[in-house]
């Protein structure tokens, strides 16, 4: 096996930081009876409809509004899972899948029929990045700690991991 030259583990370190760049705090803007609110998107655990009424539920409050859900998930992105036609999760922020049910903080929320296939799968994927990103930095943190080489395997899941990534080339 051929050591990792310093240019392609500059370029790796490159691509990391931009991506922990890209996960700087977003933020969605409420509007409701009480006042204007910025929430930022990693506090929001999950939202709901009830009719035109959407509520944003964090750790500590709720935010009720008047919108369609289906323009907060637009606004939200990627990092929102639709579960329900009334229940859209931050996937983050989803603890465990029970059955027909996700666990969110201390709630647990129905994933409907129509929808199940499509949210387990997101939402499997997002368990999984978190756990490859984890696994990556502990690597890179071990070839500069230890001053060694990325084993065989560190880079057969770092190349995954880089496929898994629409703005990162798939060879490293």
């Amino acid at each position: 096996m051929k050591p990792v030259k310093r240019e392609r583990l500059a370029q790796l370190m490159e691509r990391v930081e931009e991506q922990l760049r890209r996960r700087s705090p977003q933020t969605l803007t409420i509007q409701n009876t009480e006042g204007l609110f910025r929430v930022a998107y990693e506090d929001i655990l999950y939202c709901y409809s009830d009719r035109r009424q959407v509520t944003v539920v964090t750790q500590g409050r709720e935010y009720p509004f008047y919108a369609k859900l289906d323009d907060v998930a637009q606004t939200l992105g990627s990092g929102f899972v639709r579960i329900h036609q009334r229940y859209l999760v931050r996937a983050k922020a989803v603890s465990s899948i029970q059955g027909s049910e996700v666990c969110v903080g201390p709630d647990r929320l129905p994933i409907s029929r129509g929808l199940r296939q499509q949210a387990m799968a997101e939402l499997t994927r997002s368990m999984l990045e978190d756990e490859a990103v984890e696994y990556i930095l502990f690597s890179i943190a071990s070839y500069v700690v230890y001053g060694g080489f990325l084993g065989f395997c560190h880079l057969d899941v770092l190349r995954r991991f880089l496929c898994l990534r629409p703005f990162w080339p798939c060879r490293i």
